[in-house]
């Protein structure tokens, strides 16, 4: 229990890390270029994540399947459920980061932060397309359902 707490504290100070950064750079460079340069950060965070995963599943002789996709998130962090396999479909609930934007009132700024899962599925194997079919600041659910398939999909980047 007490570990579960100390993760979500370190997603809430992720959350507000990427709010400091996405609020200094539109203040300092206006929304269009400031909104680019916060999209381009999560772009090369995310490919980053994508390319360690890679390395983890080539090293273990795996395929790069959403299946052998790990290491990339708490498990402490997130409550989350496998709802599909085939696409890979998975359930957020109560994600400490969307709360803490929501909180201050910067859900727009928040959500360019979820770019990250696009990305990071692109750099892990560019046959895979992920996508927030459902998202809990875009769309006011309260959970997130993201959907990573082969093949043609929602743009690369989008939330």
């Amino acid at each position: 229990m007490e570990a579960q707490k100390q993760v979500k504290l370190a997603l809430e100070r992720v959350a507000l890390l990427h709010a400091a950064l996405a609020r200094v750079l539109v203040e300092e460079l206006g929304p269009q270029e400031g909104r680019r340069l916060v999209e381009k950060v999560i772009d090369r965070y995310g490919r980053d994540i994508g390319l360690a995963c890679r390395r983890r599943t080539e090293a273990r002789g795996l395929e790069l399947t959403p299946a052998n996709y790990q290491g990339d998130l708490p498990s402490l962090g997130f409550d989350s459920e496998r709802l599909q396999v085939e696409p890979w479909r998975t359930r957020v609930h109560d994600c400490p980061l969307a709360r803490v934007w929501r909180e201050m009132d910067l859900a727009e700024l928040g959500s360019i932060y979820c770019r990250v899962d696009q990305a990071k599925y692109r750099a892990y194997n560019p046959e895979l397309v992920c996508r927030h079919q459902v998202h809990t600041l875009r769309d006011g659910a309260s959970f997130c359902e993201i959907v990573t398939s082969y093949g043609a999909g929602e743009e690369p980047g989008q939330a």
